[in-house]
């Protein structure tokens, strides 16, 4: 910690004691000492160091424009999206906006399913709350409901029901 605090202060003091050290080398010298040539010495060891310091700031936001750039290149040439919902069949719109049968969800790149066996039938109307605790696949059973998921099982929508999570 002692040394982070100590080139803390080496950073941020650094344009003081580089203008000092200038004035002291100078001084060493034998350099006469005139307002010009002593006033512009130190606004251009002032500027170098203003534009030292943005440097880091620059690698900074290469980096990231770099990151920015390979998502947004990984996303736009990322395949089609796949629905894996069906539409509610005709003749149970008028009754229900939901239903799940036998489903089992995963969440991509793992086999093993993190919500097993849900059977769910939602009435047109209802107000319903998935609650749980963390980990128990609320953000997974509501995910493939929206066909964000890969899932074994029945899910049939109204493409008209809300979701908030």
């Amino acid at each position: 910690m002692k040394i982070l605090g100590a080139s803390a202060t080496l950073a941020w003091g650094m344009r003081n004691y580089v203008s000092i050290s200038m004035l002291v080398s100078m001084a060493l010298l034998g350099y006469e000492f005139k307002p010009g040539p002593t006033f512009a010495g130190l606004v251009l060891v002032n500027s170098l160091i203003s534009a030292v310091t943005v440097v880091p700031d620059i690698i900074n936001n290469f980096s990231q424009s770099s990151i920015s750039l390979t998502r947004i290149t990984e996303f736009l040439t990322s395949g089609d999206y796949t629905n894996y919902i069906q539409p509610v069949d005709k003749k149970l719109s008028d009754t229900h906006d939901i239903l799940v049968d036998n489903l089992n969800v995963s969440w991509a790149g793992s086999s093993t399913p993190c919500v097993k066996d849900i059977d769910l039938h939602i009435h047109r109307g209802e107000f319903i709350a998935i609650v749980g605790a963390v980990g128990s696949g609320k953000s997974a059973l509501l995910r493939s409901l929206v066909g964000n998921m890969s899932i074994s099982g029945s899910v049939q929508m109204n493409p008209n029901v809300a979701f908030v999570e």
